[in-house]
């Protein structure tokens, strides 16, 4: 795996689960015997990633650990809560962390992700997000992250068929 901790940004409905989807199935095919551990904080994200993993590689090797959710399955894959593994030591075997929202993770200070990669500091991070850039701090780049490796807007994706066009609901407005 190379150094650096690299983003990807795909606006929102774009497809970043089937990315991470395939991004896990090419990683399993690279390295098969390399863990990763895939990061949100959302009970909800965590079951579309894992749903996902599962449609995309053998669901032996796929765990879900969330204490929310009542599962606690340590895998080769794991999806995993950071409420409930940023303080945990057993994930330091997977070497590759992929953070889903990962305009979530603090620039600076402290909070469950700054704890849980200070506990892991040889850990590669790579990030998905549909925001690249928190206001008034500027871009993800600016901090944990490199670079960004890919990035399709909607504009894009629209155009390629893969999300309907925008339509603006016109309302009208009286003023008096």
């Amino acid at each position: 795996l190379n150094k650096g901790h690299p983003l990807v940004v795909l606006p929102t409905g774009g497809g970043k689960t089937h990315v991470l989807g395939g991004l896990c199935q090419r990683i399993h095919k690279l390295y098969p015997k390399e863990n990763v551990l895939i990061l949100s904080h959302v009970q909800e994200i965590l079951e579309q990633d894992y749903k996902a993993l599962i449609q995309y590689l053998p669901p032996e090797i796929v765990g879900l650990y969330s204490a929310g959710l009542n599962v606690r399955q340590v895998s080769q894959f794991t999806v995993a809560s950071i409420q409930s593994v940023y303080s945990k030591d057993f994930f330091k075997d997977h070497r590759l962390v992929i953070v889903d929202e990962a305009h979530l993770i603090p620039e600076t200070g402290e909070g469950r992700y700054r704890t849980f990669f200070n506990n892991n500091p040889d850990a590669k991070i790579v990030g998905l997000t549909a925001t690249p850039y928190r206001l008034g701090l500027g871009m993800l780049t600016d901090g944990l992250f490199d670079k960004i490796v890919y990035d399709k807007d909607i504009q894009e994706l629209i155009d390629a068929g893969y999300l309907c066009k925008l339509i603006r609901d016109r309302k009208s407005t009286r003023l008096n």
